[in-house]
């Protein structure tokens, strides 16, 4: 098992899934990236699986231990785990959280893994519009916070 944290390598498993496979290759970078626990060993959820060499980064859910969604990538000015957080982000702020297709069982949180497949692939899409503009607003509220006042 990996430690969602430092990817600090727990106890040997066969590989069972993508996620599985991707943990054993050194250049995996993992991620938390959501919300279940209050101690950090302990914690489930939603996780970034970041693979540098490849310049690509994936959700992953450490309970069910798959991956899932849209593959991020490196842009010019952003790498691929950095827009796969802006989408959480964006996901937790967005007031169209209502259009996307859920699964029938929710826990009330906007985790991604909340919404199907065609609702995921249609917020991605969204937010794909979105990118350039999100990222602007964010440098702007970094740069209001670091201004002296």
């Amino acid at each position: 098992m990996i430690h969602p944290i430092d990817a600090t390598p727990r106890r040997a498993a066969q590989p069972r899934s993508f996620s599985a496979l991707v943990r054993m290759a050194s250049s995996v970078n993992f991620k938390y990236c959501a919300f279940t626990s209050t101690r950090k060993a302990d914690r489930m959820g939603c996780h970034i699986a970041h693979d540098e060499s490849s310049k690509v980064a994936v959700f992953y859910c450490s309970t069910s231990e798959w991956a899932f969604g849209p593959v991020f990538s490196n842009t010019a000015d952003h790498y691929a785990d950095e827009r796969a957080e802006a989408f959480l982000r964006w996901l937790r702020e967005t007031n169209t959280w209502s259009k996307y297709e859920k699964e029938p069982i929710q826990s009330g949180r906007r985790d991604p893994r909340e919404l199907t497949d065609g609702g995921l692939a249609l917020a991605f899409s969204t937010w794909l519009a979105q990118e350039a503009e999100q990222w602007a607003r964010e440098d702007r509220a970094i740069f209001t916070e670091d201004e002296p006042t």
